[in-house]
């Protein structure tokens, strides 16, 4: 699963932000469809409130060892890990000169090609991406600028 900060940020009326808590009670609720029960649990979190980021979310679906895969995400309700889901995490970095010629669009294609993505699944894992990017960029290099 892949989500934008909009997903664990997103605050209820109180000011109290669903957080990485919310996310796993939602994925350890119905793991049969955790996209729908993420979305439940995100807008009912919100109570009608408007978000003040957009929200970002994939999930990918492995059928093999899903009984472990949900007893390891159990596991990290009841422990402090530092903040971390899991013990990896994927880093982009684009320098000035990707972003002034505009090539971080194509990088990003050229790395879900790598990754074996193929129809239906390549444009929704794009979209992501590409919204995760913007995020970043937005965040990161514009607010950087404006200041």
């Amino acid at each position: 699963m892949v989500c934008s900060d909009g997903l664990t940020e997103a605050e209820n009326r109180a000011g109290e932000q669903f957080g990485i808590g919310g996310l796993l009670q939602a994925l350890i609720a119905g793991p049969s469809s955790p996209l729908d029960n993420v979305r439940s649990a995100v807008l009912g979190h919100l109570g009608g409130a408007n978000n003040r980021d957009d929200i970002s979310l994939g999930v990918v679906r492995l059928e093999a060892g899903v009984n472990a895969a949900l007893d390891r995400v159990a596991d990290h309700l009841s422990r402090d890990d530092g903040g971390q889901l899991s013990t990896w995490k994927v880093t982009l970095a684009f320098s000035a000169e990707e972003l002034k010629r505009d090539q971080s669009i194509t990088l990003l294609i050229g790395w879900l090609n790598q990754l074996g993505f193929r129809g239906r699944q390549f444009k929704e894992a794009l979209l992501i991406v590409s919204e995760l990017f913007n995020n970043a960029l937005d965040h990161g290099c514009w607010g950087w600028i404006r200041r």
